[in-house]
């Protein structure tokens, strides 16, 4: 046995010894790499002082494996504007009314950074209960004469997704194309055999990233966490919502669920589709650039929009980039809905700077979170005492979950979708953005956002300021996870 001691020592010296060269190999990469001085340092001290350890994780989640996904995007792009002409007619040079500083300074970011420029002649209609979001979409889903898309970061095997799935195994009995891409975290509770019929109808489902390092196109994490569906590239609808009985408000445990529906109507639909199409290519390899997918767009309204995805896979950091721009420019009022809250330090400056010039800053949270550990809920906490007293107002959501992300900026900046005030949504994630320069849906926003403030509670600086150690040290301690979580 003493050889094969000497002979196992030797090999987990060499494994070692490979490891620490390779750990020590990546330090250059990450320096070159990572935008952010706070997550190089931290990877970086990890490769040095616990290489096999750092090396994993960081073949695992600290990859970026988006730069061929970004050229493959930019492919995908061009086939469909080459066959169906571009997707953004009418395409707005310039914003159709007098707008507000804020709005007048996003729309010019927008038309140098966003994928899509903005679009008039859209309609807008906001949910602010899911329940009425998602009776309206299963009754556009009945109407379908062509084909239905879908994607969401969860879509859970209940009493929801179930009558989804028979709606959707309905219309692809009578001949419409259905697709369903899920994400691979989120819908990890997806079984076969909830499928297996959807399947048989002839519907594509098809899951983002899978995290098992042997199938194609896997990753860890970067998720997709946009809500989509488009109806006969006519109708679409994104928001906050999820497919699953808790955000119908049917877990005890949580609550009522306080969350946001959008529909869409007009030639921002357009762009939606091609955001879907885009991560379809990604998923599968398939591109899907018939002229049935994208039809004529039809004048619904008035409302100009400005489609925003984002994600790894572009150069830019779109929403952080929108958001400080927006909340720098406020002159009156800053009103902030999300339910996870651990943003990039140059978002927590703009707010603070904001309120020190004097603008209404507000910041509606929840007061717990879906998850059991609450780690996300404390680290949001260890801003809380920064903002406070920089004059920022903080509200907690009392009757049950906030999970709404919704945004408005004086009387004519209005962002809604898929993107929470934190790491992952705003670098991490792929996610979806509305924004809509309009006063009239400004003011339907902030009429919710005013009634959802009837069921707060204020944070009061004095009494923050009066917690425990242990409760300090803990918000502190989970906002060192704050870029991972």
């Amino acid at each position: 046995m003493d050889w094969f001691h000497a002979y196992a020592t030797q090999v987990w010296v060499v494994f070692l010894t490979l490891a620490e060269v390779a750990a020590i190999g990546l330090v250059p990469y990450v320096i070159l790499t990572r935008r952010n001085p706070t997550s190089a340092i931290a990877w970086v001290l990890l490769l040095l002082f616990l290489p096999v350890l750092g090396l994993v994780l960081f073949l695992l989640v600290g990859l970026n494996r988006f730069q061929k996904r970004r050229a493959r995007r930019r492919e995908v792009a061009m086939e469909v504007r080459e066959r169906l002409g571009f997707v953004a007619h009418p395409e707005v040079q310039e914003l159709p009314q007098p707008v507000s500083l804020p709005a007048e300074h996003v729309f010019r970011l927008l038309r140098e950074l966003n994928e899509f420029p903005a679009t008039q002649g859209n309609r807008l209609v906001i949910y602010p209960d899911v329940a009425q979001g998602f009776h309206s979409m299963i009754r556009d889903i009945e109407t379908a004469r062509s084909h239905v898309h879908l994607e969401y970061y969860i879509f859970h095997p209940d009493r929801a997704g179930a009558r989804l799935r028979d709606v959707l195994i309905r219309k692809a009995g009578e001949g419409v194309s259905v697709r369903l891409i899920c994400d691979s975290v989120g819908a990890i509770d997806l079984t076969g055999a909830f499928l297996a019929d959807m399947l048989e109808a002839g519907i594509q489902v098809v899951f983002f990233q899978p995290v098992a390092p042997w199938k194609k196109r896997w990753g860890v994490n970067f998720r997709t966490h946009r809500k989509i569906t488009i109806i006969d590239g006519e109708i679409a609808y994104t928001g906050g919502a999820n497919i699953g009985d808790e955000y119908l408000s049917r877990d005890p445990r949580l609550g009522y669920w306080r969350d946001t529906f959008v529909r869409i109507t007009g030639p921002a639909v357009r762009q939606v589709q091609h955001v879907f199409v885009a991560d379809w290519a990604f998923a599968t390899g398939e591109r899907l650039t018939d002229e049935f997918l994208f039809p004529e767009p039809r004048i619904a309204g008035d409302v100009v929009l400005d489609v925003v995805p984002s994600g790894p896979d572009l150069a830019e950091q779109v929403l952080t980039e929108l958001l400080v721009t927006v909340i720098s420019a406020a002159r009156k009022r800053v009103l902030l809905q999300t339910c996870y809250f651990a943003p990039p330090e140059a978002l927590i400056v703009a707010m603070v700077s904001a309120a020190h010039r004097g603008v209404d800053v507000e910041l509606l949270v929840p007061s717990k979170i879906a998850h059991r550990i609450p780690i996300a809920l404390w680290a949001a906490q260890s801003y809380y005492g920064e903002l406070l007293a920089a004059g920022v107002k903080i509200r907690e959501y009392l009757p049950g979950m906030l999970h709404s992300k919704m945004f408005v900026v004086d009387d004519d900046f209005l962002l809604i979708g898929t993107p929470n005030l934190d790491y992952r949504s705003l670098l991490l994630n792929f996610e979806l953005g509305v924004v809509a320069y309009d006063r009239e849906m400004v003011a339907t926003a902030a009429r919710i956002l005013r009634a959802d403030r009837r069921h707060t509670r204020a944070i009061d600086l004095a009494m923050w300021n009066r917690r425990s150690l242990w409760q300090r040290l803990r918000a502190d301690t989970c906002r060192l996870a704050a870029p991972v979580l």
